[in-house]
């Protein structure tokens, strides 16, 4: 059985422009730069926390501790799975709302159709998104011309063209 623990965590107060640390011995105020993250080994920009893109406390990474066990009833484990999904209802639309979109063109025939103008248009296009796809470490270079493969290609694409726009 897997002991019950906890990682620090780590917010971003916008109004003060500071981190706050919620660790088990209570919280602590952190300087808002770059140093701070990378002294506490997060792998993220000081600009996602100051433009709004994360919004929740990340985990602070080797500050796992063990928690003293606290034994549920079985009204707490039915009330469990409405908790969990209103914690991730965010993650649960996004994909419910893309996977919509991706079901919608790929039963109206509008993704293929699309896909296969795309495989069909002139060269310099196809070797554009090639050459984009290619410098991204996407598979094999015959997938592509041949028609194996373009749905990976297609998502990896548009989810690197979002990123850049900071979108994800």
């Amino acid at each position: 059985m897997l002991p019950a623990g906890r990682y620090d965590l780590l917010r971003y107060n916008q109004a003060n422009r500071t981190f706050v640390a919620q660790r088990a011995t209570g919280e602590e105020t952190l300087l808002a730069e770059q140093a701070t993250l990378e002294r506490l080994g997060i792998q993220i920009q000081i600009e996602h926390f100051e433009k709004g893109n994360i919004r929740k406390s990340v985990s602070i990474p080797g500050t796992y501790h063990t928690l003293p066990a606290n034994p549920q009833g079985v009204i707490a484990i039915l009330k469990a799975p409405v908790h969990g999904t209103y914690e991730a209802i965010d993650v649960i639309l996004f994909i419910l709302v893309i996977g919509g979109f991706i079901g919608v063109f790929q039963k109206t025939g509008a993704f293929d159709a699309w896909l296969n103008a795309l495989v069909d248009s002139p060269p310099w296009t196809r070797s554009l998104v090639d050459y984009h796809c290619h410098r991204h470490d996407l598979a094999r270079r015959d997938d592509f011309r041949n028609g194996g493969g373009k749905r990976w290609r297609f998502i990896h694409c548009w989810c690197r063209f979002f990123s850049q726009l900071d979108m994800i």
